[in-house]
């Protein structure tokens, strides 16, 4: 067979309107080397490492290691305070500290603190000059010392932030946000709210958060826009108490809140939220008070109480299902088998120890069905195989040594069928571990042997009473039915068959050191026909083997020629003509 393999890695994208795609969140703590799990300011400096400010000092991480610098008594080259309020810098060697006890300098190179100023400083900001404010004034320094620059009215609160664009000052404060401009003019475009947070994004509008529960501004040009929570509506932010914002590498503004991360989309003008789930990969807290994109893109998250939350958005490429203690929140098992999709589009998941779980795209809603649950009789937590029937509406259920089980899915009633001792026409085994279809019966994979099960009378019938055939199907863990209606066969470590119904013809098919043609291994963890009617055999040592129909042989696929991620494969299917998804215990191909 001549023919051109492309065995690709494939990305894997879900996305659901109006609800949150979801995130697989890394983190850091004070397991990791963190000096405190309460984050107020993050700042990734010109090494490009990454500063974590918290209520008792600062962590500087590498990428590989966290160091920590806090106060150190009568060191007076030490940080002032462990109470870290801000951090930046000016990308040239130094890095400013903020506390309420001062500013603090750090000289890159020399690996020391010197201290700027002791005076009780509300704000700072990079802007070729250090610019730092206390309540009612602003200063400028100068490399040695801050000078008065501007003094703010005593009539027109206090300063709580600054950002410096063009000469002009926008000035965050407990009355709202002032603009003051190079001509020392001061205007007053948002009056309300204690202002958080002032961010100037890529197409230069401004994202101005307020922690006193007025949501979140934005300034474009002459106008103001302001987005408030709606309870009722998900799409907008989750929480009218903002703290911080910043911009994705796809110009996507990240908000956190007191009551979790929001991501707007500027092109649908909707909000997605994020919130802690009961799992490992999601948020550690919902309450954000840190927000940081660096330059490769990755987003930095300081939470309350729970460390750095950390993810790239270019690097979620596929969505990750986790199992979760509740079940509007995950799936009931980590550990997941078959799966398969019904007429409405929801998928049906086997676990180990978990049920089977229903799963719906479009609400994101899971049910259960488990052996301890008052809505359901399922006999055991352990199921091996599926089938549905979109005719009947009902699921076939292979479950751990409790034989084959029909659920009605219109009623939700369970039929249970077992091996009966003495009766032949029972199953052979109590152990399914596959069922398809074939004609109007059922052909079941079962620890001893493969049969046709009748659903209409409930009784079973050996398919191989020939011994050797029998010998060779007794550790049945997989069936394949091809488009000529011959029966693929995958036995646990014994190799695989084919059974040709219409002439009865059985072959076997095992590995051979002499043959570089014959199977490559005999251990055989699936078989799948795709779309050009290609069978490939999926090995668990030794890659990837596509069945040659004219010479009757296999070619093989591998690691090491191929450039697959690992020789054991799982399991494959096709997302178009030449292009296979594999998954491996190294991950997808």
């Amino acid at each position: 067979m001549k023919s051109r393999i492309i065995i690709i890695f494939y990305l894997l994208i879900y996305t659901l309107s109006g609800k949150a795609q979801s995130i697989s969140f890394l983190h850091l703590t004070t397991d990791d080397g963190l000096p405190n799990n309460s984050i107020s300011s993050i700042y990734q400096d010109e090494r490009e490492f990454m500063w974590f400010g918290t209520r008792n000092g600062i962590g500087v991480y590498n990428g590989k290691k966290i160091k920590i610098y806090q106060k150190e008594k009568d060191i007076s080259n030490s940080i002032l305070y462990n109470d870290i309020y801000h951090i930046t810098g000016d990308r040239n060697g130094h890095v400013f500290i903020m506390t309420n006890r001062g500013i603090s300098v750090y000289d890159i190179e020399k690996d020391l603190f010197s201290t700027i100023t002791r005076n009780n400083m509300k704000a700072q900001f990079f802007s070729g000059y250090l610019y730092a404010a206390t309540s009612k004034q602003i200063f400028k320094y100068n490399g040695n010392k801050l000078e008065p620059f501007y003094k703010f009215p005593d009539n027109e609160g206090y300063i709580r932030k600054l950002y410096i664009h063009n000469d002009s000052i926008l000035i965050g404060s407990d009355r709202g946000v002032y603009i003051l401009t190079p001509q020392k003019e001061l205007t007053h475009p948002i009056t309300a709210g204690n202002i958080s947070d002032i961010f100037r994004d890529s197409n230069g509008e401004y994202w101005i958060t307020a922690s006193s529960g007025h949501g979140l501004y934005r300034i474009q040009g002459e106008q103001i826009d302001r987005f408030q929570c709606k309870e009722e509506d998900p799409t907008t932010i989750s929480s009218n108490f903002t703290h911080r914002c910043c911009e994705d590498t796809e110009g996507n503004i990240w908000i956190g809140t007191f009551n979790g991360l929001n991501k707007y989309d500027k092109n649908t003008g909707e909000f997605y939220r994020y919130f802690k789930q009961e799992h490992n990969k999601s948020l550690s807290h919902s309450s954000i008070w840190g927000l940081y994109c660096d330059k490769q893109g990755t987003i930095w998250i300081g939470t309350y109480s729970g460390g750095i939350n950390y993810f790239n958005p270019q690097k979620q490429i596929y969505r990750e299902y986790q199992a979760s203690s509740k079940e509007e929140e995950g799936l009931s098992s980590p550990i997941i088998g078959r799966m398969l999709e019904d007429c409405e589009g929801n998928l049906w998941i086997c676990t180990e120890r978990g049920g089977i779980n229903k799963y719906n795209p479009a609400t994101r809603t899971y049910k259960r069905y488990l052996s301890k649950s008052s809505s359901c009789n399922l006999p055991h937590d352990n199921v091996r195989a599926v089938y549905y029937d979109s005719l009947q509406q009902v699921l076939w259920l292979g479950i751990h040594l409790k034989g084959l089980n029909r659920l009605d899915m219109k009623t939700g009633h369970f039929t249970q069928y077992k091996n009966k001792k003495g009766d032949s026409s029972s199953l052979p085994s109590n152990l399914v571990e596959d069922i398809i279809p074939y004609q109007k019966q059922l052909i079941l994979a079962t620890a001893n042997g493969v049969t046709l099960f009748n659903p209409q009378t409930g009784k079973c019938k050996l398919l191989f009473q020939d011994k050797n055939a029998l010998y060779n199907t007794i550790s049945t863990i997989g069936l394949t039915l091809d488009h000529e209606g011959t029966l693929w066969i995958a036995n646990n470590n014994s190799g695989a068959c084919a059974y040709h119904f219409d002439s009865q013809k059985f072959s076997i098919y095992k590995h051979k050191n002499s043959n570089k043609h014959s199977l490559s291994s005999n251990s055989i963890n699936s078989i799948y026909e795709d779309s050009q009617k290609r069978l490939w055999f999926c090995t668990n040592e030794n890659g990837l083997d596509l069945y040659r129909k004219e010479t009757d042989d296999f070619i093989n696929f591998d690691k090491r020629k191929n450039g697959l991620a690992s020789n054991v494969i799982y399991n494959i299917c096709e997302l178009s003509p030449e292009k296979l998804l594999v998954t491996t215990d190294k991950g997808f191909n």
